[in-house]
């Protein structure tokens, strides 16, 4: 069981390092 709290957390992170990963995929 996933809470709301827990996949808002993970869906930040994976954002984060998305960003730092491919900034020039970021607008």
């Amino acid at each position: 069981m996933f809470s709301s709290a827990t996949l808002k957390s993970r869906f930040i992170i994976f954002v984060q390092l998305s960003k730092m990963e491919a900034p020039h995929c970021v607008p």
